[in-house]
């Protein structure tokens, strides 16, 4: 997904159907709803009938190339997390989930 939908979508909160999420990029493939289970039991026979070690490094690749310094990126959210945390905007959103409400920002 690119940084402008990624941005539309922290920022506005909207919801995507399947059909957005595949074109975003957010999910591999769609199937019906009665086919889910048969379809992940494929997957799932599939990964697993695989070179785990190849597929361990591979992954631990890729992850590495989409995330090249993960744990600054993880200090960073950490560090804006604890600053929201602490403001009024938190504590009326937190407030609007408790009951279940849409929360009001100033």
């Amino acid at each position: 997904m690119g940084i402008k939908a990624a941005k539309r979508l922290a920022l506005l909160g909207e919801r995507v159907d399947a059909i957005q999420a595949l074109a975003l990029g957010m999910v591999t493939q769609i199937v019906p709803d009665d086919c889910l289970e048969a379809e992940v039991a494929s997957l799932t026979q599939r990964l697993a009938s695989g070179p785990a070690t190849a597929m361990r490094a591979t992954k631990a690749l890729l992850n590495q190339a989409a995330y090249p310094d993960f744990d600054a990126q993880l200090a960073q959210e950490a560090a804006h997390i604890a600053e929201c945390a602490a403001t009024d905007d938190f504590r009326l959103g937190v407030q609007a989930v408790l009951a279940r409400q849409r929360a009001q920002f100033a």
